[in-house]
């Protein structure tokens, strides 16, 4: 595989897609947001602790080798313009274990972004999820 092909992707200046890592995507809007979706063996989805094979940064369960890695639940992770993490939930930077309509629910409010949210003068997020963009979400008692 030439070394390019390895680079993370660097152009936030339009919409694009981009496969990551073997497992997973991201999307980036025209509105400069990015919603990476993950399914490997080291991300919170049913994938989580299979037995996996590295090949250089891929993560994919040995199973999933020949067939490409599937997942019925992913994990997310919202990007703001300037390519920061967007604070999705009360502790941590991503959420696990959404389903597939959970995604693509997100993926729409993502879209529709307009604003950034507010930051102190230490440069850090004055609120988690400012734009609520879990708020409601979520189709089980998971939390």
């Amino acid at each position: 595989m030439p070394k390019s092909l390895l680079k993370p992707f660097t152009d936030k200046t339009s919409a694009h897609f981009h496969i990551t890592r073997g497992r997973g995507f991201r999307l980036t809007f025209d509105n400069g947001y990015a919603l990476s979706v993950q399914f490997g063996a080291n991300n919170y989805c049913e994938n989580r602790g299979k037995p996996s094979t590295s090949l250089g940064r891929h993560d994919v369960p040995e199973s999933q080798l020949e067939t490409g890695c599937t997942s019925s639940n992913a994990e997310v992770a919202v990007f703001c313009p300037d390519g920061k993490f967007y604070p999705i939930s009360e502790h941590d930077d991503v959420e696990g274990w959404l389903s597939v309509d959970e995604v693509a629910e997100l993926l729409d409010r993502v879209r529709k972004l307009t604003d950034v949210p507010e930051k102190d003068a230490d440069g850090k997020f004055v609120e988690r999820d400012p734009f609520g963009l879990m708020r409601d979400l979520r189709n089980d008692d998971q939390d």
